[in-house]
């Protein structure tokens, strides 16, 4: 799917969005229109429902009259393209959190309110390979361990924990799991967010080496637990800086604080 509209600048440059899908993109949450559309107005800022997408970096192609114009490949998961594409409330909501995903992303502003949805072009120019990132690394690591996200935090000591010696487990499935109690804080609470604060309650975990824990640029996922298997996955209202996040895991309360900066 093609869709065409302007920058919001002096010179109302030509902008393109081309509508990709995959299979390697999870899926939002599986809701109807009456339901999206309960949430879409229910709040004055940000929509509580969530869609995975996958935004490419600008490319300039010529448009009909040969000046160069803006061109973003944004992908989103394939079952959930089906359903942008017959119907329209859905349309309309994904094309207004893509729009608002380009701005953010590269500080530019759009003509939000005039885009077009072309009938004769399924897209703009080639299309080129879209890499989309499932794992997190901070720059120069390739080829390198990861290193242990979640630390341990008791009332006297904060310790890194070490690689776990228990047996393996047998993995439950994120259907089975329980979904833990959780909030989601922001720093300051007024204005501007310079950091997002997840507080996770783990009543049955006791170490922190019983759950996996992996912050993506916009994406917050735990598993893991015994004898209760837990399964978070959550995204974030702003992107966050991976390299700079921190987790501690409090054994006396059993609560999991992750410190994420906002990326400025």
């Amino acid at each position: 799917m093609c869709v065409k509209l302007r920058r919001a600048t002096e010179d109302h440059g030509k902008v393109f969005i081309n509508l990709c899908h995959t299979k390697e993109i999870p899926a939002p949450e599986d809701i109807d229109e009456k339901r999206l559309m309960e949430l879409w107005n229910a709040s004055t800022e940000t929509c509580e429902y969530r869609v995975p997408l996958s935004i490419g970096e600008v490319r300039h192609e010529p448009d009909k009259s040969g000046q160069p114009a803006d061109v973003y490949d944004v992908a989103v998961n394939t079952t959930f393209f089906g359903k942008v594409e017959t119907t329209s409330i859905f349309r309309m909501f994904v094309i207004d959190v893509i729009m608002q995903g380009i701005e953010d992303k590269f500080h530019i502003e759009l003509e939000k309110e005039d885009y077009v949805i072309m009938k004769n072009r399924k897209a703009m120019g080639t299309i080129p390979g879209h890499r989309v990132r499932v794992g997190d690394r901070a720059p120069g690591s390739e080829g390198k361990p990861a290193v242990p996200l979640v630390q341990e935090l008791s009332t006297r000591y904060t310790a890194t924990p070490r690689a776990s010696t228990s047996p393996a487990v047998t993995p439950v499935s994120a259907a089975d799991a329980v979904k833990p109690d959780f909030r989601l804080l922001k720093e300051p609470c007024q204005g501007p967010a310079k950091a997002f604060v997840a507080q996770i309650k783990l009543p049955t975990v006791v170490s922190a080496s019983q759950v996996t824990l992996d912050v993506g640029e916009d994406r917050l996922v735990l598993s893991g637990g015994h004898p209760t298997s837990y399964h978070l996955d959550m995204f974030l209202p702003s992107c966050v800086a991976q390299s700079f996040t921190t987790a501690k895991f409090n054994n006396m309360d059993r609560i999991l604080t992750v410190t994420m900066p906002v990326v400025q």
